[in-house]
């Protein structure tokens, strides 16, 4: 993953996606019992996955645990045969961003919109290199109660699955 360029998120940036979980899902909890996987939104999943990333022991396409914790098991099992094969790190973008640029602002995650009662979708928008960009995670509700990231669909029309597949 050395190959890959990435923006570290400033301090303000971190600390805001960190209240958006904290707040999500503590603030709505108080007077209620201490929640469950299933009544965690899907898009905490998202906000965990991209928290990962700037932590590169944790990234969540090099921590095995983490990936087996994000993603579904068809597609942690992408991961982890690219890792095997040293494919992710040979990326020359960030599977994140679907950039080349390490020049990220104004990360957004968005709502998810329900597709299906166990699928949803959830929009990434930014800005690199002053060009607006959007990428679009879906995540799948899982019998366990649990959100997990099943693709992630870029502008060009591809995805990380067929990237994987590669």
């Amino acid at each position: 993953m050395n190959t890959i360029i990435r923006k570290r998120l400033t301090q303000t940036e971190n600390w805001i996606l960190i209240l958006f979980v904290v707040c999500g899902v503590s603030c709505s909890t108080i007077g209620k019992k201490q929640p469950t996987a299933e009544d965690l939104p899907p898009w905490s999943t998202v906000i965990r996955l991209y928290q990962l990333e700037w932590d590169d022991s944790q990234s969540a396409f090099i921590n095995r645990d983490e990936t087996s914790r994000t993603f579904s098991s068809p597609l942690s099992n992408l991961i982890h045969a690219a890792a095997n094969r040293n494919f992710v790190g040979k990326l020359n973008f960030d599977p994140l961003y679907h950039v080349k640029s390490s020049e990220i602002k104004n990360l957004k995650i968005s709502r998810p919109v329900t597709i299906a009662a166990d699928q949803s979708s959830i929009d990434v928008t930014f800005f690199s290199l002053n060009e607006p960009v959007k990428i679009q995670v879906d995540a799948i509700l899982l019998r366990t109660g649990e959100w997990k990231i099943a693709n992630i669909r870029y502008p060009d029309n591809s995805d990380l699955i067929s990237v994987l597949l590669k």
